[in-house]
């Protein structure tokens, strides 16, 4: 029988505040890319590229505490290696309005004026 895996560590225990506000600055800086790269992938039908730009945003959305949009991009990333193109539109612009959702608390927990 298969065990869950464990509970990732909370990235505030394993990282300066000073590495924490570099992580969320890059995320915030290189999330619009990756969403627009996404959509570019969909567009021409590249479920493989989609499937990495998912992974990716997966990843670093969990360091900056972006439930939200690491849990959309967990079911986006499965459902392009699945192979099928249904609702993978709808789940690129739930990504895209998660993120748009997250990013003021972002800018506001490292100061960036909006």
């Amino acid at each position: 029988m298969l065990e869950a895996p464990a509970e990732p560590p909370d990235p505030a225990t394993q990282f300066s505040a000073e590495t924490l506000r570099k992580i969320t600055a890059q995320y915030l800086e290189r999330t619009p890319q990756i969403l627009a790269e996404m959509r570019t992938a969909l567009g021409a039908g590249d479920l493989v590229t989609l499937s990495r730009n998912a992974h990716s945003l997966k990843s670093s959305s969990w360091y900056v505490r972006g439930a939200e949009v690491t849990a959309v991009c967990a079911e986006l990333e499965t459902r392009a290696d699945a192979g099928g193109l249904a609702g993978l539109s709808a789940m690129v612009e739930e990504a895209e309005q998660s993120f748009a959702r997250l990013r003021p608390r972002l800018e506001a927990s490292i100061e960036i004026p909006t």
